[in-house]
């Protein structure tokens, strides 16, 4: 009762006399494969769901098959017409997880180097809880004309994410570079790289004359030397060590001191100044 209009080698089929036709067409936005037409005996209370081995339907770039305009509960008592219906996809979709990219999508991938995280700025399904993440994927419509921005959110834009350092570390930019000039076409891949947090070491001259040692900066957690108290000279006191922070201890030249944050180094000074009394 249900016969397709061509042989397994592709020849078509005559229309058995008195059977209806059942036409599947592709749609606005889409293209079928595999057999489109149907042979169906009208008198044996046949439906669509009885057609088993409807054709596949392979949709456009940026659009996703619905449905068929019919519902499989129609029966099939007359020439039938079948288009197959669309849903259109988001020009920009953040990936979930195990999520393969659409058909014609490209893939648009952003990740950390391991010391710090990112946070999307797409609050679609996914994109709201990628959140303090190490990667974030999109899929985009290469039809559409998106481009990456730094900015603020828009038509036609991807907003990169926003990043935060791990303790002690600072953004160093991306890898490869952010190119909000030219339309996605193809993927990519950008890298956000961190950097050690700089910190310094400063000294003062508590009072003294002369020019304090140069101030220091290194990276985070760098053990450095201190310096000696130069030119720096006071009347009638003696240089006794430097006072790092809020420790008592006085650190001496040469000392070692690791710098974990900011750090002051302040010349000590005792009175040295003798008094001779006269009768």
């Amino acid at each position: 009762p249900i016969l397709p209009s061509t042989d397994d080698k592709g020849t078509t089929i005559a229309r058995p006399q008195g059977y209806v036709v059942v036409h599947f067409l592709n749609g606005e936005h889409g293209r079928l494969s595999g057999e489109t037409i149907y042979y169906v005996n009208p008198k044996a209370g046949k439906t669509l769901k009885d057609i088993a081995q409807k054709p596949s339907v392979i949709e456009d770039t940026g659009y996703v098959f619905d449905k068929w305009s019919e519902d499989e509960s129609t029966a099939i008592k007359k020439d039938l017409t079948i288009k197959a219906q669309y849903t259109e996809r988001p020009d920009i979709i953040t990936a979930g997880p195990d999520q393969t990219a659409p058909r014609g999508y490209v893939v648009i991938i952003f990740k950390t180097d391991g010391n710090g995280t990112m946070t999307s700025r797409i609050k679609d399904e996914y994109g709201a809880n990628a959140k303090n993440v190490h990667e974030i994927v999109y899929f985009v419509n290469p039809n559409k004309k998106i481009k990456l921005t730094k900015g603020d959110a828009g038509p036609n834009l991807l907003p990169v994410p926003d990043t935060k350092p791990n303790d002690n570390y600072d953004f160093d930019g991306w890898f490869n570079d952010i190119d909000e000039e030219k339309p996605i076409i193809r993927g990519r891949v950008h890298v956000a790289k961190f950097k050690p947090a700089k910190v310094k070491l400063t000294y003062f001259a508590n009072g003294a004359d002369g020019t304090p040692p140069a101030e220091l900066e290194v990276n985070h957690n760098t053990s450095v030397r201190l310096a000696g108290p130069g030119n720096l000279k006071k009347t009638d006191a003696k240089f006794l060590g430097w006072k790092i922070g809020d420790d008592t201890n006085l650190k001496q030249a040469g000392d070692e001191i690791i710098l974990t944050e900011d750090t002051k180094a302040v010349a000590q000074w005792k009175n040295d100044k003798k008094i001779i009394e006269y009768n």
